[in-house]
């Protein structure tokens, strides 16, 4: 009998746990990243800015959007209706990009 190799156990974590680990990862890839909270935060999770230099110091900065979906099943997906509107979204919070 074979098992399964299993690279991450994500039965092992919440989804406090996968936002805090995206956040983690968002900043070790440079973004300038704030944390929305649990609760009531329109949708949205985490706010990444990325601020990246052009050319001759210039530098332009684009504001990202963040939902991060947990489910605790690695073959789980995210459905489109849990997302919400993301036009309104990227609107209402004056973001670059989802």
């Amino acid at each position: 009998m074979s098992e399964e190799l299993k690279l991450f156990l994500w039965e092992s974590i919440d989804g406090h746990q996968f936002q805090a680990l995206c956040a983690d990862l968002l900043m070790k890839e440079g973004f300038e990243v704030k944390d929305q909270g649990v609760g009531a935060d329109g949708g949205i999770d985490i706010i990444a800015t990325q601020h990246l230099l052009i050319q001759n110091g210039y530098e332009k900065s684009y504001r990202w959007l963040v939902q991060t979906k947990y489910k605790s099943s690695p073959q789980a997906t995210v459905q489109p209706n849990e997302l919400g509107n993301i036009v309104n979204i990227l609107s209402r919070f004056k973001a670059d990009g989802y």
